[in-house]
């Protein structure tokens, strides 16, 4: 305690098809990133792998 927070850093994503702010969301148990504005869903790479093992290994 007594700390004092000098600044936040907040990383903002935008979306890559139509530039607007991105949320993340999750997705099967996976948090990917939706655009607010197009509602597109953005995988990062270790994101798509994820939902790739998530799908093979359900079936």
């Amino acid at each position: 305690m007594g700390g004092q927070i000098v600044s936040i850093r907040r990383k903002v994503m935008e979306c890559p098809k139509c530039k607007s702010f991105m949320e993340k969301v999750t997705f099967h148990g996976i948090e990917v990133g939706r655009c607010t504005n197009c509602r597109g869903i953005w995988f990062d790479h270790l994101e798509k792998e994820k939902t790739f093992l998530l799908r093979v290994f359900s079936s």
